[in-house]
């Protein structure tokens, strides 16, 4: 057990019994670094000693300089990059004291640093505490007991430098495709050991129970007088099964000892899995001559990792498949440096888009992250830097075992990355099996090597000619995201080839957020580095975007095929539900229904009113089976939509489907106002119901004012017919053409019908007819009509509203972000308030869901403006309102989409990914064939209350 002390700032943990003693010398994370005497030697605030929290990115304090690497690639392999002009080069000076109490005389005491970036040197009361230790991302210590003043204060000093020696750690690390920082980001402690102690472990747990651990020993241990024990340990610390032990004397040869093995077996042991996270602890103790010197505790869990030749993985002898995303170890405000809370918030998020493994790119994380993905139950893939640059061997051979020895415990790591996209040293391939008993396989993101085909960022094409084998298909990087492009855009169809594949091992998305940093040298904006950085599934600060759902539910392990017309209050019968689970059995989910009620336009309220809801019975469903759910759903009137949701064995949700029930909402009628009248004033016909006044242009038939009250409504000039399409290009933005062509008013007539005024155009061009019916009660109903043949990937009218007197959005439809052709899942039907912002993406972010952009199978909507709210309402399906047009990049903007004002659409641009346009990405980001005559209907109703 341990036990936590808090000391003047300093965190102490401490072992009960014989344990190892932790004194934090810094903060344990971004949220509670400790100050300490800090001197940049160039860049902000350089040349004077100040403070500086520990751990930290300098940068993010307020020192030194801003470098992203790829601006600074190496022209060849050979090339010092940090002679290139602008290239960060300066040093951090640290300086701090802290107290080595005299109980600590005849122990060990080591200092270790969890990452500084890039080279780091430390000295102890002025004196060397040994080699210069040059790589970012890696755990390193040294033994600085002779070096310590006991009883008394100690001086510790550490020069850190943004350039090594080595040009082989600058290349594959400082080149990469991510931000360089510099400074002691991670946590720095000392680690107090008895003077005989175990220094790591080796833990090979399989699946059958059979148990093995390396034990390897610190310096001076007598062999004949040594023996090592174990207790395997449930997670409230309760025995499992019997101790074992191994004497030394029995097989050790030599005057000291290094290591040892322990070996047993356990039978009916609970399997670890991303779905079933089951974690033990096994307790060591190291005894001489009987008596305890030292104990440590590791968590582990019991499982069997293999890759199958043309076939794919297999954890404890069945077949998964890795749904993941890569990750780098970022937060916007603070850089690399993050916090436990942080690196478990990220594990959740991942969980939470229905993945179930990560990738580490490109160096190894937190501790804390893949505790984590331990606790929580997520695949990892832990990768050593080499961002297509290797290490040379000497350097490689010492990362390579720094990195495992820290990470070879973790169940969670299922493979070893051996650097990134060419970034590989071959020589190093054997040096992670010195260091790792479980004996993991070694990968090279994307190459076909070693029996896996890793194709980074596929097109549709080639998935499909290519994930049918034989070699395991697994892309370790795919749907690269950019601004709102890839991620959830073009996936639907994606994994509609990859499910069926036979050799699939996985698939990871590229990324999970967006590499944007605080700049603390430009005012505190968020800087991507142009579009080098903005490729996240979300925000800097967990900013979540509309793929983020749709990733949702489309990984959702629990899918269904329900009735073509959905489901409906009285509905009795089967719904079709497939289980994606490798592990689960569905009876260990569980499943609801709802009915719900929406909000009237003129309630001005988003959400809905639950008005009634059941369990339904979860069939035992085993993991790729199919199931039936038995449906008896009471019949109930009043009811708008019915929700029918999933949820895991924790109660977790894992999507929620909603269908709508009836008729479409009419608008809400009111009292007559007095008689429409009609006058033909200066080649406009201008229409009075009451206080609304309409004009009409004679030579285009365009609604070209609204007046209500004797507040002017901007929206005029419409409904003007609009297509767009695009020409196939390269890599380039996608750039559209017009193909509206020429619509021409051809006869512009007015007539009663009723009490209402009809006002019909009727045009010669794509555009046949448009119809105005205006009531007395205000409200005026446009139909019209339209008549195409062709490729477009944007079709539909379109009327003129100024931005700048919009202020929001309530609206009944599948939200509430935005969609695209390609990404249309993701969505729930309800009412959603969309605040009016200006969201661009990798500039301004917002929490809030985007103003702008096409949104799916729209009902109504109310638009606060600055002249009030008029509402708009449509009985047509599969229709999208376009509110302006969604921003893209300010750096290379994917698509150079249109200005379209307020948009009613039947045809919607698809989304590309950064490397990909839309011709490359499957069915459903094709430009649609349109052809023959199709009809809208959209209500105005122009109430300023």
């Amino acid at each position: 057990m341990l036990l936590v002390f808090h000391s003047g700032g300093n965190v102490l943990l401490a072992a009960t019994g014989y344990g190892t003693v932790i004194k934090y010398l810094s903060g344990t994370g971004k949220d509670d670094g400790v100050l300490w005497d800090f001197y940049c030697t160039a860049g902000m605030q350089s040349g004077i000693w100040k403070k500086i929290a520990v751990p930290s990115c300098w940068e993010l304090q307020g020192f030194g300089v801003y470098n992203y690497g790829t601006v600074f690639r190496g022209r060849s392999s050979s090339e010092d990059v940090s002679l290139r002009t602008g290239f960060a080069s300066e040093q951090g000076k640290y300086k701090t004291e802290f107290i080595a109490p005299s109980d600590w005389q005849g122990k060990v005491v080591r200092i270790v640093f969890e990452g500084v970036m890039v080279k780091t040197e430390v000295f102890i009361n002025g004196q060397s505490a040994g080699p210069a230790h040059e790589g970012s991302f890696y755990e390193f210590k040294y033994d600085i007991t002779p070096l310590l003043k006991f009883g008394a204060t100690n001086l510790l000093e550490v020069t850190v430098s943004k350039v090594a020696d080595n040009p082989s750690v600058m290349r594959a690390e400082r080149q990469g495709d991510f931000w360089n920082f510099g400074g002691i980001y991670r946590p720095v402690f000392l680690e107090v050991l008895p003077a005989s102690y175990i220094d790591w472990t080796g833990i090979n747990a399989q699946a059958n129970g059979d148990f093995k651990a390396d034990l390897h020993l610190g310096p001076g241990i007598k062999p004949k007088i040594a023996e090592v024990t174990g207790q395997i340990l449930d997670t409230n610390y309760q025995p499992v099964g019997a101790p074992f032990s191994a004497k030394t004397s029995d097989y050790a040869q030599g005057s000291t000892l290094e290591s040892i093995q322990l070996s047993s077996h356990f039978d009916g042991v609970k399997l670890w899995t991303a779905e079933t996270p089951n974690l033990y602890h096994i307790q060591f103790t190291l005894l001489q001559n009987g008596v305890p010197q030292h104990t440590i505790t590791n968590q582990f869990g019991f499982r069997t990792i293999e890759l199958r030749t043309n076939d794919g993985f297999y954890l404890n002898g069945t077949k998964i498949v890795m749904k993941g995303v890569n990750r780098h170890s970022f937060w916007a405000d603070s850089g690399r440096t993050l916090s436990r809370a942080l690196c478990y918030e990220d594990a959740r998020l991942i969980k939470d888009m229905n993945m179930n493994a990560v990738r580490m790119s490109h160096y190894p994380p937190d501790r804390d992250f893949l505790e984590a993905c331990d606790e929580l139950g997520i695949y990892v893939l832990d990768e050593l830097t080499g961002w297509q640059s290797a290490y040379d061997t000497p350097s490689g051979q010492r990362l390579v075992g720094e990195m495992v020895r820290r990470d070879v415990n973790h169940p969670s790591i299922l493979v070893w990355d051996n650097g990134n996209e060419g970034g590989w040293n071959n020589a190093l391939n054997g040096e992670f099996a010195k260091w790792d008993i479980q004996q993991r396989n070694v990968m090279h993101p994307r190459s076909k090597d070693r029996g896996v085909n890793d194709p980074h960022y596929p097109d549709y094409a080639s998935i499909v000619r290519e994930s049918g084998g034989p070699a395991v298909y697994f892309p370790t990087e795919f749907l690269h995201g950019l601004y709102d492009g890839g991620a959830g855009s073009g996936f639907h169809d994606y994994w509609e080839v990859l499910r069926k594949s036979p050799v699939l091992g996985g698939a990871f998305f590229w990324v999970m957020y967006d590499d944007g940093v605080v700049r603390t040298d430009k005012g505190g904006i968020i800087d991507n580095s142009g579009n080098m950085g903005p490729d996240g599934i979300m925000g800097p600060r967990h900013e979540k975007e509309g793929s983020y759902y749709t990733i949702k539910e489309i990984w959702s392990p629990v899918e269904i095929e329900a009735p073509a017309k959905g489901l409906f209050p009285g509905f009795q019968g089967t719904v079709k539900v497939r289980n994606s689970y490798d592990f689960t059995d569905l009876n260990q989910c569980s499943f609801s229904w709802e009915y719900v009620s929406f909000p009237k336009p003129n309630e001005g309220r988003a959400g809905h009113t639950v008005l009634a809801s059941g369990d339904i019975p979860a069939p035992s469903t085993p993991p790729h089976g199919t199931g039936d759910l038995q449906l008896k759903l009471p019949p109930m009137d009043g009811v708008d939509a019915v929700y029918f949701t999933a949820k895991n064995s924790l109660g977790q949700n894992l999507w929620t489907w909603s269908w709508p029930v009836g008729a479409i909402p009419k608008p809400v009628s009111k009292p007559a106002t007095e008689k429409i009248t009609m006058q033909d004033i200066a080649g406009k016909l201008v229409v009075n119901s009451g206080a609304l006044e309409l004009q009409f242009d004679k030579t285009s038939g365009f609604l070209t004012s609204v007046n209500n009250g004797g507040k002017n409504i901007p929206l005029a000039n419409g409904p003007r017919f609009i297509a767009y399409t695009h020409t196939p290009q390269g890599r380039g933005t996608v750039k559209y053409s017009d193909v509206a062509g020429t619509n021409t008013l051809t006869g512009l007539t007015s007539r009663t019908d009723g009490n209402d005024l009809i006002v019909e155009a009727h045009y010669e061009g794509a555009l046949k007819q448009v119809n105005w019916r205006i009531s007395p009660d205000g409200q005026l109903k446009l139909n019209y009509t339209y008549d195409y043949e062709g490729a477009v990937d944007l079709i539909g009218v379109n009327f003129d509203f100024p931005e700048t007197d919009m202020k929001g959005i309530t609206w009944l439809g599948y939200g509430p972000y935005h969609v695209w052709q390609n990404r249309l899942q993701g969505t729930r039907l309800d009412v959603w308030h969309n605040y009016y912002n200006n969201t661009v993406p990798s500039v301004v972010y917002s929490f809030d869901p985007d103003f702008k952009g096409y949104f799916r199978d729209w009902r109504w909507a109310t638009f606060d403006t600055s002249e009030g709210k008029f509402t708009i309402t449509t009985p047509m399906t599969e229709s999208y309102l376009g509110i302006y047009h969604p921003n893209d990049g300010p750096v290379g903007p994917l698509l150079a989409l249109p200005d379209t004002g307020l948009t009613f659409l039947n045809v919607i641009p698809a989304m590309r990914d950064k490397f990909l346009t839309q011709e490359r990405m499957g069915p459903q980001s094709a430009t649609k064939q349109v052809s023959g005559e199709h009809k809208g209907e959209v209500t105005f109703d122009f109430d300023l209350k």
